[in-house]
Formats: structure tokens, sequence, C-alpha cells
């Protein structure tokens, strides 16, 4: 599935062991681990659902852990150039992570932080497009970033995607919708009053589910930790959920799309 320019397409989850995030995913979202082999000696997995891809996952080396890198889901955004995109974002103020790069025929992929310090991923399209579906069970529905500055975020990704704004007032509660032409495409939120202040500005991504209590009950059981219990929004039921390896990751049952 081909996604345009500026839109998420992708996510994947870095873990130090993953057999066991495989086997805890396969339960609590219905996954099915495939290795992808690697020249280079670091498998790749894709994590599919009824035959199609829905994420991926690497594993955190020796180094990485000792580096104190965290185990974590990230967010790409499909670009169709990941060089000018990775210069342009350096002109902005983002921190460049990880310089454009290929990864052999699947595609081209990058890594910045804004210039509030969240990290994200760029995709730039080979044989491997991203994900196969959006807004299905088991599938991403959704990316959203918490930081505590929303006026440079939001200056940083219209300037960087052409990304729409639209802020909206919940009963107090600001929220910023990403568009990208007529399109939501993610959203942000300032997370001064909701997070411990050690806690930097991160993406989210949101996985669609069919019964958020039963997965929730479900991933509780396997050690998961339940950072928000079932939640009811205007979109639907959701939960923040922290997997048995400390990786965060949210799941909604949805009851409308953004």
């Amino acid at each position: 599935m081909a996604h345009p320019d500026g839109m998420f397409g992708w996510a994947d989850l870095a873990v130090p062991d993953t057999a066991a995030a495989a086997d805890f995913y396969s339960q609590v979202l219905g996954w099915e681990a495939v290795e992808i082999p690697s020249p280079a000696g670091m498998p790749y997995v894709f994590f599919t659902r009824e035959g199609k891809t829905a994420a991926g996952m690497g594993q955190l080396s020796v180094e990485q852990q000792e580096a104190g890198i965290p185990p974590v889901w990230s967010s790409y955004i499909a670009v169709d150039d990941a060089e000018d995109v990775v210069r342009r974002a350096g002109e902005l103020g983002a921190e460049i992570m990880m310089p454009a790069m290929d990864v052999m025929s699947a595609g081209k992929m990058a890594f910045l932080a804004d210039p509030t310090g969240a990290a994200f991923g760029l995709w730039q399209a080979g044989e491997h497009q991203g994900s196969d579906a959006f807004n299905e069970p088991g599938f991403m529905t959704w990316n959203e970033l918490a930081t505590r500055d929303t006026a440079t975020a939001t200056e940083f990704y219209s300037a960087l995607f052409g990304w729409g704004i639209d802020v909206q007032d919940h009963d107090g509660f600001i929220y910023t919708t990403f568009m990208r032409g007529d399109r939501p495409n993610g959203g942000a939120f300032d997370m001064t009053n909701f997070a411990p202040p050690e806690l930097p500005a991160h993406w989210s991504v949101y996985f669609a589910i069919d019964d958020i209590d039963g997965a929730v009950e479900t991933a509780r059981g396997l050690g998961a930790t339940i950072a928000r219990e079932p939640t009811d929004s205007e979109f639907g039921r959701m939960a923040v959920i922290l997997d048995p390896q400390g990786a965060a990751f949210d799941i909604i049952e949805l009851t409308r799309l953004a």
C-alpha cells in the first residue's frame, strides 16, 4: 500500500527480546511475526494480520541498551525524497539522529527529533511500501504528539510537510489535528499538566482493536502495565499499554474516524 508524501505510513517496535514481544503482540493484537533476513545479521520482523503487513520490529542491540535506548514504538512519515526532507528539517531546527540511508532494496529511512525533542522516522518507499491497511482491527489508526511546546512543534511540521493545523477546544483541553490536504494526519497536545516532567516529548502510535476491554485484560495477564485504563472518548474507547518490556502503545475501539 503506497502512502502519499507527508502521511504517516509505518510504525515499528525496538525491544531487547523480539521473541517475547512477538508472543505478546500475537495474543493482544492478533499478529503473526514474519522474520525478514538481513545481510547485516540484524533480522527484522514484519507483524502481519490476515496476510496483511501491519507493523515492524527490530532488536535493540547490547550497545544500544547500554547507551540507555529504551524499548520504544516509532512512527514513520512517508516521503518522496528523504534526503531533501532531512536537509530541510535540519534548517528548521530538527536534530538529525540518523541521516537518510538505504535499507537494501526496501527503501530509504532517516530518523529525526523535532525542535521540541520528539523523535520520528522518515520512510521513502522502495519494495516496502508501509502498512497494508489502516483503521482496521490490528492496524495503525492514529499518531499523536505529546509535547510541552505545541506552537513550536506545529510551526515545524507545517513548514516541513505542509501540514494544515486545526486547533480545537474540547472543554478546555486544546487539541491540534494535523491535516494533509483534507485528510487528518495525526494530532498534538500540550502534555505539561498530564505527564511527569521527566517524560520527554514523543509521538505515540494507536492501533485499532475490536474488543478493547478484552485486549487490556489479555495484556495485563501477560505482564503488561496498563498506563491508562479503558476510557470512552468521542472517537471510541481507548487505553494506553506498556508492554512487558516497557514500550508504550495506544489501542482504540473505534466508533468513528477523526
